[in-house]
């Protein structure tokens, strides 16, 4: 099996969009990275966590994230940097300790 490399900023906000396409309509070409975290319910915030998570464990790779942790960020272009910075390659076992 090939090692995982880390995923570059552009592959993480590829991964960050389609979650953003679970609570709406991301239009093509949109500037997703200038969209804030302050008007979403917690409903909104906990389905996008969700969704990022899920959507980065499927290309093998781990971030922690949740919906209160996005209120830290400024807009969602400070969400991609912390998931590039932050993101871990997944254990193939999901007990495993990193």
């Amino acid at each position: 099996m090939p090692m995982l490399k880390w995923m570059t900023r552009a592959q993480v906000k590829l991964i960050v969009t389609e979650a953003l396409n679970s609570v709406g309509d991301v239009a093509p070409g949109m500037d997703v990275e200038s969209i804030t975290f302050t008007t979403w319910s917690t409903q909104h915030k906990r389905v996008f966590s969700v969704n990022l998570v899920d959507g980065m464990l499927r290309k093998g790779y781990d971030v922690f994230l949740t919906e209160d942790k996005l209120d830290r960020f400024a807009n969602v272009g400070a969400l991609i940097d912390y998931v590039t910075d932050q993101q871990a390659i997944r254990s193939k076992k999901l007990g495993d300790a990193f």
